[in-house]
């Protein structure tokens, strides 16, 4: 390591560590330029249990946190994961505290979050956030029941933007034991969904986004209900 490297890496360390809401509002700023954008996922998942071939969707995202997911026979994680807003994150969280951080040679930020609400889905949020572009670079997210949900991102240049080109998933559930004749092992093809929400992985690929095409709020209505008036 050379002089200068050693000479930044401690004047990093000396730099104040913003608020994490400054932090989250620096992620926010970064993506002002995106109002929409469509794009398709290729996943891949590798759970406990369950046979599950890889599958196809598309995805339409609209601000603050809009999401919907367009595929056959599929039924996704929660949406958090996929938006991670920065605005609805400080709505339902307290940021309890910032750690700075060097990895890599990078400056990160590693935000603790706890949520304003005992009903909300995640009860506590660990964030790592990019200081130099100001993305959401990974985290983990537990739930009430001490489930765990890791998530890491990967980014490509879009525009003038960075949008995540890879999702890894990793998740837990502590004491998860499949009974048999378990309905998983009769779905073919498994559904992606909360019931699938074991031990695993699941690799999301991003290709072919299309920014800013004025997506109109019918996209993201709720489907009709059969038979219903």
């Amino acid at each position: 390591m050379t002089r200068a490297v050693v000479l930044w890496v401690l004047l990093a360390q000396l730099a104040p560590v913003p608020a994490g809401e400054a932090i989250l509002k620096r992620v926010e700023s970064a993506l002002a330029p995106v109002q929409d954008y469509t794009v398709t996922l290729d996943i891949t998942a590798d759970l406990e249990q369950a046979k599950i071939p890889p599958m196809q969707a598309t995805m339409y995202f609209k601000k603050p946190d809009r999401v919907h997911f367009e595929s056959e026979g599929f039924a996704l994680l929660p949406r958090e994961v996929f938006s991670l807003s920065p605005t609805r994150l400080l709505e339902r969280f307290h940021v309890e505290g910032v750690v700075a951080d060097t990895v890599e040679g990078r400056r990160v930020y590693r935000l603790q979050l706890t949520a304003r609400d005992e009903k909300t889905r995640f009860r506590e949020v660990w964030l790592e956030v990019s200081s130099e572009r100001w993305t959401i670079e990974g985290g983990t997210l537990s739930f009430a029941d001490d489930r765990t949900l890791t998530v890491q991102f990967q980014y490509e240049r879009v525009g003038t933007v960075w949008l995540p080109s890879e999702l890894l998933l990793s998740f837990s559930q502590p004491g998860a034991v499949v009974p048999e004749n378990s309905p998983l092992e009769d779905q073919k093809p498994v559904q992606l969904g909360r019931g699938a929400l074991r031990r695993g992985s699941v690799i999301i690929r991003y290709s072919g986004y299309r920014l800013n095409t004025g997506l109109s709020d019918e996209v993201f209505a709720p489907s009709p209900v059969p038979g219903g008036r």
